[in-house]
């Protein structure tokens, strides 16, 4: 419970702002954006360009290349369901492979519980500060982990906690207690409201998504789009810090930043998941990233998430390599036909 007891609640008014940004067709001239310190991981302006009915010619044959990527790691039997979501971040292409398939999100569902308490914060200003308590049940579960070595051993049972430490715990260390308590201590019809103004409609249907509905969450913090630009980037900046140095990230330079979040799902003999969803900042081509797979052994899925997104930086490297070397129309700038 929040110390302060604070009542949480939805002004109706306040969130209804949805995600309609997206698809508003506006020029860049129109607007000026200057990145700083506070603000190098989000681009407001991204997504407005005017975008191709077909695809860049260089983009067809990166495509290509990740689907027969995919089909031979399935026919290897080193997965049994892979889907992949590639989204330039400059310019809004996007391909995805079994991108509207259904998986178990796990913790990636913590960055909407992120994104609900960063609404919430816009709302009542000085509500991250606010103290929560533990309850019997939630120290119970704190000291159990110490012994079972699980995500929630770093947390103190008798500390003192704000709302922005917990939501730190939460995607830094993907703790689960500081993600229960979190999710418990927001009014419900909130959340709820906030699933709904990013298209997602009911509760339920967050425990089974699929991975371009999800990208949603990152394209929003990307574009600031829901959250205000303070709140966009202060979020992205701590998924920068996420302790996790397999998948993507492994795939990609320690140099390149990365704001990423991924979920395990182990707990079924028969079947594991493994997801790790990405914004990749490669030096002027920003990309977004996400792989969801399903399989019989974690660390199979593990190599199968590396292959594809080692893959995926080696091709938009090399494009970035030719247009620096190469003069060309760059087709992404506008209509040519």
């Amino acid at each position: 419970m929040l110390k302060k007891n604070t009542r949480l609640f939805f002004p109706a008014a306040g969130l209804f702002l949805g995600i309609a940004g997206f698809f508003l067709s506006v020029k860049i001239s129109d607007y000026f954006f200057i990145k700083n310190s506070q603000t190098y991981l989000i681009n407001p302006l991204a997504e407005t360009r005017k975008r191709l009915n077909t695809l860049t010619f260089e983009y067809m044959p990166f495509g290509d290349k990740i689907r027969r990527l995919n089909d031979l790691l399935i026919k290897d039997g080193l997965a049994g369901s892979i889907s992949v979501y590639f989204r330039d971040l400059d310019n809004g292409w996007w391909f995805g492979i079994n991108e509207n398939d259904f998986f178990y999100p796990m913790s990636l569902l913590k960055v909407p519980i992120m994104i609900a308490w960063l609404k919430f914060d816009e709302i009542k200003p000085g509500v991250l500060d606010d103290i929560i308590v533990f309850s019997d049940a939630d120290r119970e579960i704190i000291l159990a982990s110490k012994t079972d070595n699980n995500y929630s051993a770093h947390l103190d049972p008798d500390g003192s906690y704000s709302v922005w430490d917990l939501i730190k715990a939460m995607i830094l260390f993907s703790d689960n207690t500081a993600a229960d308590i979190l999710h418990r201590n927001i009014e419900k019809k909130f959340l709820n409201q906030v699933y709904r103004d990013l298209g997602i409609n009911n509760e339920d249907d967050i425990f089974r998504i699929s991975l371009k509905r999800y990208s949603v969450f990152f394209r929003i913090l990307y574009n600031a789009s829901y959250l205000n630009i303070t709140n966009s980037h202060k979020a992205l900046r701590l998924l920068t810090k996420a302790d996790f140095n397999r998948g993507i990230r492994r795939a990609m330079p320690p140099d390149i930043t990365i704001s990423h979040k991924y979920g395990i799902r182990s707990s079924d003999q028969n079947s594991k998941e493994l997801h790790h969803v990405a914004i990749v900042y490669y030096p002027g081509k920003p990309f977004l990233l996400g792989i969801m797979t399903r399989g019989k052994e974690i660390s199979k899925l593990y190599f199968v998430i590396e292959t594809i997104a080692d893959l995926i930086y080696r091709e938009v490297n090399a494009q970035v390599q030719y247009k620096k070397n190469n003069s060309y129309t760059d087709l992404s700038e506008g209509d040519i036909f």
